[in-house]
């Protein structure tokens, strides 16, 4: 068993067996289920950035505004994860005890309570949104951007909440590779809906072969919209 999924199955399946581990293989073990929780952490990181690095070729002001309201988002992602993980630990306790009746029941009080949860967060956020970056002492010419995008955001946590979920759950039942390269592909998601939302339609040339880019033009607004879709579109595909 040389791929990473089969030794994976191959540590689960002697736990099921109640096979006792070696210290080796336990650290393997963490090892290879801590993937998809360090991918998932990367790619959140990394589409902040990817926003922040977009939108600064509309000048500074967009820039500087994603950049203010970065350090809320990732509070709140860190009050994401709190809410979720006692739901993806419970389920692995439960799969490891061959209880797969109780492991879709929290599988579904998982979803359901992410989207209370998310309500509850969406709803704070959007109340907060207009005052946030005056709070945090932005300028007020970032003020509008700012705003926009952490709005945006906040309406899309419904998304990121199901996404981690997916992630988690997955992960609760031994599979690494599809949540590890969905929020791979996430990243390169994000890149394609800001290019869409944020820049204008433009015409460009690569190698020499001139083409038209149809684009929104939504700017910073745009940003967000693509990183909620982005998160959307994978949500969709683990939680399948």
């Amino acid at each position: 068993m040389s791929t990473k999924e089969s030794k994976t199955e191959r540590l689960f399946t002697k736990i099921r067996e109640g096979l006792e581990l070696t210290t080796r293989e336990e650290i393997e073990l963490v090892v290879r289920l801590s993937i998809p929780a360090i991918f998932a952490q990367i790619s959140f990181v990394a589409m902040q950035i990817i926003d922040a690095s977009m939108v600064g070729h509309l000048g500074e002001i967009p820039a500087a505004a994603v950049a203010l309201v970065s350090t809320s988002i990732w509070l709140i992602w860190g009050l994401v994860v709190a809410v979720t993980t006692p739901f993806s630990v419970q389920t692995a306790h439960r799969i490891g005890a061959k209880n797969f009746d109780e492991a879709r029941d929290l599988l579904r009080q998982s979803f359901t309570a992410g989207f209370l949860f998310s309500a509850v967060f969406a709803l704070i956020g959007a109340l907060i949104s207009p005052y946030l970056p005056g709070w945090i002492g932005g300028n007020p010419d970032l003020h509008q951007d700012a705003s926009a995008y952490f709005l945006v955001f906040a309406l899309g946590l419904p998304c990121l909440i199901f996404n981690f979920i997916a992630t988690s759950m997955l992960r609760s039942t031994g599979e690494i590779k599809i949540p590890s390269l969905t929020n791979i592909f996430m990243c390169f998601l994000d890149v394609l809906f800001n290019w869409i939302l944020i820049y204008p339609t433009d015409r460009y040339e690569v190698f020499g072969f001139s083409f038209t880019m149809w684009g929104a033009g939504f700017g910073v607004t745009g940003a967000a919209l693509g990183t909620v879709l982005a998160e959307a579109v994978c949500a969709l595909i683990m939680a399948a």
